[in-house]
């Protein structure tokens, strides 16, 4: 048995989300994903997993694979961890208002904003093609 702040939610309440968007590199998604599920799946980690997109259409990631969001942006309950994934998209994101407004909505409620190579390194300089370049200024999450 591991020991757990009081009042820390359980591993069974937490909503993990990944986002994605069009360009993203697949193995910064699928890698962490396998992780996250198999975690899940057999040690007890969060089975609240979602892929998050700004809406619902399938997102043809950087290789031309295609992914089904679980949830879009506007549905996409508050989140306990936000893993944003990096890529040739990030590229292109970093001017998109809707995708900065989800993440920094969800940074009110994340524990911790992870990200994974261009998606911006947390404690890290800033990145000219981050899709977080903008978000610099939010608490210490990022």
């Amino acid at each position: 048995m591991h020991n757990q702040r009081p009042g820390a939610p359980k591993e069974h309440d937490i909503n993990f989300g990944m986002l994605i968007f069009p360009g993203v590199e697949e193995l910064d998604v699928i890698g962490p994903w396998e992780m996250l599920t198999m975690w899940s799946g057999h040690l007890g980690g969060p089975p609240h997993n979602r892929i998050v997109a700004q809406s619902y259409e399938p997102v043809t990631c950087a290789k031309r694979l295609s992914l089904n969001p679980h949830v879009s942006f506007a549905d996409c309950p508050p989140l306990d961890y936000l893993l944003v994934p990096g890529g040739m998209g990030t590229r292109t994101e970093v001017d998109n208002p809707v995708i900065i407004d989800c993440i920094a909505a969800q940074t009110k409620h994340c524990k911790a904003v992870l990200s994974v190579c261009s998606g911006k390194s947390p404690g890290h300089s800033r990145s000219y093609c981050s899709p977080l370049a903008s978000l610099d200024e939010l608490p210490d999450k990022l």
